[in-house]
This record gives C-alpha cells, sequence and structure tokens, in this order.
C-alpha cells in the first residue's frame, strides 16, 4: 500500500507542476526530420534498454542518474532531451531530477510501451 501511495504521489507532484511532455509520434517526428538539436536518454536498467531501445538512445538508468549530472550537462546542455522509459514513471522522475538543473527536458508520454504501440 505505501508503495502505491508513494507512486500516486510522484505522479500527481510531477502533473501538478506541470512536466513538459512529448508524444511517441511527436518524437518520431523528430527523429525523421533528422534534426541534430537533440539526444534520448534511456532511463531503464540495462537489461531493458539491451532487450529493445531506441537507435541513437543513450542508456542512463535512473538508478544512476545523479551520479551523471555533470556529464549530461557538459555533453548535451545545449540541446532538448528526451527521457524515455518503459511506461513514462521514471522517466517523469528523472525530468524531476534533471529539470533543476536548468536544462531543456521533456518526458517521452508513455515510453517503449507507446512507441512499439506505433506503426512504423
Amino acid at each position: 500500500m505505501k508503495k502505491i501511495l508513494a507512486l500516486f504521489a510522484t505522479f500527481f507532484m510531477f502533473s501538478a507542476f506541470g512536466i513538459e511532455e512529448i508524444s511517441v509520434k511527436n518524437l518520431k517526428n523528430v527523429i525523421e526530420q533528422g534534426a541534430n538539436d537533440f539526444i534520448i536518454i534511456d532511463v531503464r536498467t540495462p537489461s531493458e534498454y539491451k532487450a529493445d531501445h531506441l537507435d541513437g538512445a543513450e542508456l542512463i538508468p535512473l538508478s544512476g542518474l545523479e551520479t551523471q549530472i555533470d556529464y549530461i550537462a557538459e555533453s548535451y546542455g545545449d540541446q532538448k532531451i528526451y527521457l524515455i522509459c518503459r511506461s513514462g514513471r521514471r522517466s517523469s522522475i528523472a525530468y524531476g531530477i534533471l529539470e533543476k538543473f536548468n536544462l531543456t527536458v521533456f518526458n517521452v508520454k508513455g515510453g517503449m510501451v507507446a512507441w512499439n504501440s506505433l506503426s512504423h
């Protein structure tokens, strides 16, 4: 029960403060247009990433994200950062961490579940 309440509180906290999101359809359009002003960071576990990930996505698991802040800021500070996970929950938590550092971040709404439901 405590875990469910914590998840609900996390969702409510980010919803209440207006998390910036991008739909998988819009992300697909960005990728297809060949833009080079963005990076996709996959915050899932290495095993999830190995099983299925977006081409070009960089794996930085949520569990180690805070130790990679300097790297992310130095490498991608001038780019849009699209955060993806399985369903959008972990990437929304990553959003909350990274947006504190004045990075331009977006949560990929629905995550890989939504992405894989697109007809490619």
